[in-house]
């Protein structure tokens, strides 16, 4: 899904009566613009519209769409195949048919949004800007800058293996994990794309959205430009789905090769057909059947043939299907079930969505004989409040679909009732709270800062109120939960945070570490002070609760770092030099895999692990990298790639930068520095242990080859001049290649420039 149209946090408060709603053939923009405009509103979200220059544009037309109602989750997915491959349309039919409304810009070109969680759109003479933001309770109102720019424009040419045009073919722009916009090719071979122009940068690609061996892509085109790809050799696969199907359950397909799934070009209520499928592809069928994986083998397919797939559920694999109903009768479309087994060995949780028509299917876990499920059904999402619970039994004698068939809930008993306020006894609207029993359960604080907690089972004597909502502390004492007595009305006491301003030179988004921070009262008072803090390093400041206290980085329960005397006043932005150059490397290192598949593409198809003792922290690439802040801890780094087929890779200590390539060797840079100036027509190379090619060093004197095992490998610098590769004096070493690959430098300089410009001018 596209960043700016992902679903965020509920609204806390309807938008106003007057929305946008037109039919599917109008457009969206006409609609929009005859929307009432609204007032600015009193302390909202400050948006601001300006032009490539800085320039305010008052002129510009402005439409902001709440993203927690269904009926925006609902829009995205009707509008999906309205407008194809056209984000900007797509993005401005969404608010025409979930709610838009206009607001007026002042002369400054400023405007005041409803202060819920939503996304704005902003247009004038052609140029378009989007961004979504998102509101929480007890953290500061966000700031939305657009600039008005005219969106990026793209055409993607596919050819099939002769470089005839190719239609039908699904293509992208994949910018990240994400592909936006997506369409398929005309009959000459071509689609064009649209999207805002900052959503397409320089590492965006056009990606062929087909089932092929290994990924095909080229940089995306630059605004008004082709990018060209290629189709290889292809055949077709087409599945049917054979066995029952619950009402209301839609089949959803894909191919899927290691990291990689494509999905059909064509689908009906029981089969699918994908029309590009590389010759010798070979891989998994994946149908979902309500919350039930079913899988097929998908392999030896043949140029310019169909692959005939039968997707079936596995007779010995059991799956239990109800239709929970309310205590009147009622079903619970979409609603979600939180599941819990227990059984001999064991115990496991996980979750599922009912179908349209409220009915489940849950996969009993494997390696379990007699188990038992204790399910809890929620309205909609896992933080709604809990409908009721059943309770199943499966046994060893049960095969396959395990039919419980229609089921009244036993519905819960509020257990806690109460109000959340503010220091001055003032009433805290819309913060989440929740506390676990045997299902955690959620309370989200109403206008008058009431709440309610419905508990299975008995009444217990007591529950632990936990605060989920961010920016929010129980006060006196300073906790992030409280154990509250179930025999009389609740009055709990919170505080909004301190917003500690924050910011850690040196590096970039999207980091994960391995170590935590608490803060600890600066007075000594003892350990029941200690408070865990939340500390990102995509954030802009720490939230934390009012008060003085030391600041501590811990790993494996051990302190590494601290900063004493820190203040913080309730709701107030903190400025402490020492946080303002937070000094990550006192403690600290960055490590950074690059994992590449046999062919050097970037690939996700594996798990980094940092493995201590008995303990380990894995963890995903993302385009084939891991970004990681660890502790010098004598961790060691390893790689488990999906494919059972190859082996674990064990890089050493967790430290530096890593190249992996999953199923080769070790990877061995060589470098000459600095790299001296070479002849028109000389290449410098490297002559690596047995290899019959030389490595070729490019024009900065690097080059890597990838070798079949670690240990000692000859590497020996060298000229080539067309035929002729001649050694160079003093350019010969042995290196010890480890596991994690390893660099060889050569120096470069006066002596071995000499030594070129002597064997060029022979």
């Amino acid at each position: 899904m596209n960043r700016f149209l992902a679903t965020v946090l509920p609204v806390t408060f309807a938008l106003a009566a007057v929305r946008a709603q037109q039919p599917p053939s109008a457009d969206p923009f006409t609609t929009l613009a005859a929307l009432p405009v609204q007032p600015a509103v009193d302390r909202g979200v400050r948006a601001v519209v300006r032009d490539a220059k800085g320039d305010p544009v008052p002129q510009a037309l402005v439409v902001v769409t709440a993203t927690g109602r269904s009926e925006y989750s609902d829009a995205t997915t009707a509008t999906a195949t309205l407008h194809p491959g056209d984000w900007v349309l797509q993005a401005a039919r969404i608010a025409a048919t979930a709610g838009g409304e206009r607001f007026a810009l002042d002369e400054r070109a400023t405007t005041s949004l409803p202060r819920v969680s939503g996304y704005v759109l902003a247009w004038h003479e052609g140029k378009f800007a989007a961004k979504t933001y998102q509101v929480n309770e007890g953290q500061p109102t966000p700031r939305v800058e657009l600039t008005l720019a005219t969106p990026w424009t793209g055409v993607v040419e596919v050819v099939d293996h002769k470089g005839q045009p190719a239609a039908g073919v699904p293509v992208g722009i994949a910018t990240g994990n994400s592909t936006n916009p997506r369409h398929t090719t005309d009959n000459a071979g071509r689609a064009t794309l649209r999207n805002f122009a900052d959503r397409v940068t320089e590492k965006s690609t056009a990606r062929l959205l087909a089932a092929t061996i290994e990924r095909i892509e080229v940089a995306a085109p630059a605004n008004g430009g082709t990018a060209r790809l290629q189709l290889p050799e292809c055949g077709s696969v087409h599945a049917t789905f054979t066995g029952p199907l619950l009402p209301g359950t839609t089949l959803s397909w894909s191919l899927r090769a290691n990291d990689r799934s494509a999905p059909p070009t064509s689908t009906g209520p029981r089969d699918a057909t994908f029309a590009f499928v590389q010759a010798g592809y070979d891989g998994e069928l994946q149908a979902w059947a309500g919350g039930v994986n079913v899988k097929s083998k998908a392999s030896g397919v043949v140029a310019g043939s169909t692959l005939e797939i039968t997707a079936a559920r596995d007779e010995n694999e059991r799956y239990l299907v109800v239709r929970p109903l309310t205590t009147d009768g009622k079903p619970i479309p979409k609603g979600y079930a939180d599941t819990r087994w227990t059984y001999e060995h064991g115990s496991s949780s996980s979750g599922a969505y009912a179908n349209s028509e409220g009915w489940l299917e849950i996969e009993v876990p494997e390696n379990s004989k007699d188990a038992t499920l204790r399910l809890g059904m929620h309205g909609s999402g896992w933080a709604t409040p809990l409908v009721g619970t059943l309770e199943f039994t499966v046994t060893a004698s049960d095969k396959g679909r395990v039919d419980k068939g229609e089921q009244k809930v036993t519905k819960p008993e509020v257990a806690l009732e109460g109000q959340l306020v503010d220091p001055a006894g003032k009433p805290v609207r819309g913060v989440q709270l929740y506390t676990a029993s045997e299902h955690t359960i959620y309370a989200k604080t109403d206008d008058d800062g009431r709440f309610q907690f419905a508990v299975p089972g008995a009444r217990p004597a007591e529950l632990t109120v936990r605060i989920a909502s961010s920016g929010w502390f129980f006060r006196d004492p300073v906790e992030t939960a409280r154990t509250v007595a179930t025999n009389g009305q609740a009055r709990l006491v919170v505080q909004a945070a301190g917003r500690l301003r924050f910011k850690a030179a040196g590096l970039e988004k999207g980091l994960v570490s391995n170590f935590g921070a608490r803060i600890e009262p600066a007075d000594g008072s003892g350990n029941d002070g200690k408070i865990d803090v939340a500390m990102s390093f995509d954030d802009e400041f720490l939230l934390l609760p009012a008060g003085h206290w030391n600041f501590v980085v811990t790993h494996n329960q051990q302190e590494v770092h601290r900063l004493d005397s820190v203040r913080v006043d309730a709701g107030v932005e903190v400025h402490d030099p020492r946080f303002m150059s937070f000094d990550w490397k006192a403690f600290a290192s960055l490590l950074v895999v690059h994992v590449e598949d046999a062919n050097g593409a970037p690939t996700d198809a594996c798990t980094v692990w940092l493995r201590q003792g008995g303990g380990g922290n894995g963890r995903g690439p993302s385009n084939g990298e891991v970004r990681w802040l660890v502790t010098d801890n004598g961790s060691t780094l390893h790689v488990q790639p999906r494919d059972k087929k190859l082996s674990e890779i064990h890089l050493g200590q967790a430290t530096g930068e890593h190249w992996v390539r999953l199923g080769a060797g070790p990877r061995l840079e060589v470098r000459v520095e600095p790299a001296p100036k070479l002849p028109a027509n000389a290449r410098l190379v490297a002559k690596v242990g047995a290899r019959t090619e030389p490595l070729a060093l490019d024009a900065a004197g690097k080059g890597v080859v990838w070798l079949e095992k670690t240990g000692d490998h000859a590497v020996q610098l060298a000229l080539a001049i067309g035929d002729t590769t001649t050694d160079l004096p003093d350019g010969k070493r042995t290196v010890d290649v480890a596991t994690g690959g390893s660099v060889a430098t050569f120096p470069g300089g006066p002596a071995l420039q000499a030594a070129i410009d002597k064997l060029a001018a022979k």
